[in-house]
């Protein structure tokens, strides 16, 4: 049976030349899936043992290989530090690496590879600039709940794909209960929206119905999502 060498640690993380840096022996007579599963327990281990800048010194010290596994064992988890880079950047998509990682308490390089890992594993989708609408000069919000008259797929996608279309469109949900659709749509007057009404949204594939009420005024508006600790 094939034996993992596990060697004691030494101060600074300095492994042993025998064995690669993960300790696991390069010549472990056992298949690649193998050796990577011994690779990630051992990481998982010492990043228990060590605490956090432990675990980021460990993942400096390993290969690139190494690095993919550790990213697909972790990239549904996430602790206090990736929680507080996710909350930064979401206040200043634009922060440097410099302020972001003295706001979260690291060095820049492990700052630097943690908001790759969340870059990589999709939690962050992609970074935006956000326009204000009053320079745009729209300023009215109405809020469109749809009834559709077929409800069978084919009818749905035809909506679906045809509502992607308009840019007043910002967003668009379905919906459970009476109505299908509820949308989010951003004219700069009355008068516009009742342009996009007859000219657009009547025109909607299979509409049968379309109810619109007007914003008084804004009371919140926030892209900013909260993060919880990961299950």
């Amino acid at each position: 049976m094939a034996q993992a060498i596990l060697p004691a640690l030494k101060p600074a993380f300095v492994l042993p030349q025998s064995v690669n840096r993960c300790g696991v022996a390069d010549d472990t007579d056992i298949d690649s899936k193998a050796k990577s599963w011994l690779i990630a327990t051992q990481l998982s281990v010492l990043s228990k043992s060590s605490g956090v800048a432990g675990r980021d010194r460990i993942l400096a010290m390993t290969d690139f290989s190494t690095r993919g596994v550790w990213h697909a064992m972790a990239r549904n988890r996430y602790d206090a530090i990736d929680r507080k880079i996710l909350l930064e950047i979401q206040e200043d998509g634009r922060i440097s690496m410099v302020e972001l990682a003295e706001k979260v308490g690291l060095s820049v390089s492990p700052c630097l590879r943690r908001l790759r890992k969340l870059e990589e594993s999709g939690v962050i989708r992609k970074y935006v600039a956000l326009l204000d609408p009053a320079h745009l000069r729209l300023g009215v919000n109405v809020f469109v709940t749809v009834s559709l008259t077929q409800h069978d797929e084919p009818s749905l996608r035809r909506f679906e794909t045809a509502v992607q279309q308009s840019p007043e469109i910002v967003d668009c949900y379905a919906m459970v209960g009476n109505q299908d659709y509820m949308m989010r749509i951003v004219v700069r007057d009355p008068a516009a929206y009742q342009r996009l009404l007859s000219d657009v949204l009547m025109k909607l594939p299979g509409v049968a119905n379309i109810k619109s009420s007007f914003t008084l005024h804004e009371v919140k508006n926030s892209t900013k999502l909260p993060v919880h600790d990961a299950e």
